[in-house]
């Protein structure tokens, strides 16, 4: 595939005609002209004991700042923690994005001009027990 944006020859692949629907995604790796950020905001990060139950708070916020000269659009993917057990509640909030509650998938689409900087945010909270112990935290 060759990269519209420098010109140069990328990589090469076969794509089965067969299997492909409209559409079809993939990478082609990073691109240097895009920055992106993401962080824990520590002040609204916590781990409380409450009664019978702790929490878990967490907010992250993302940065994607476009060093282009010429416009871009970008999709902003990241995800929520899941649970399948009844005993382990979690709450959420996303800024500007979308999200599948079935997956906790989380998207934003932006077109970003040149030079142009975008935050988004979102936050969960796990309620789980106390006697619990989650795996990861």
């Amino acid at each position: 595939f060759p990269s519209h944006d420098i010109g140069a020859f990328i990589s090469k692949t076969i794509i089965n005609p067969a299997i492909i629907e409209d559409s079809l995604e993939f990478s082609l790796g990073d691109d240097e002209s895009i920055k992106v950020e993401r962080k824990l905001m520590n002040d609204k990060n916590s781990t409380k004991s409450i009664g019978s139950t702790k929490k878990i708070n967490q907010e992250y916020e993302i940065s994607v700042r476009n060093t282009k000269s010429k416009s871009i659009k970008i999709d902003v993917l990241d995800q929520i923690p899941l649970s399948g057990d009844k005993n382990i509640e979690i709450k959420y909030a996303v800024s500007d994005g979308g999200i599948e509650p079935s997956t906790g998938k989380i998207t934003w689409t932006y077109v970003l001009k040149p030079e142009e900087t975008k935050k988004m945010s979102y936050q969960f909270e796990i309620k789980y027990p106390k006697k619990m112990i989650l795996v990861g935290w």
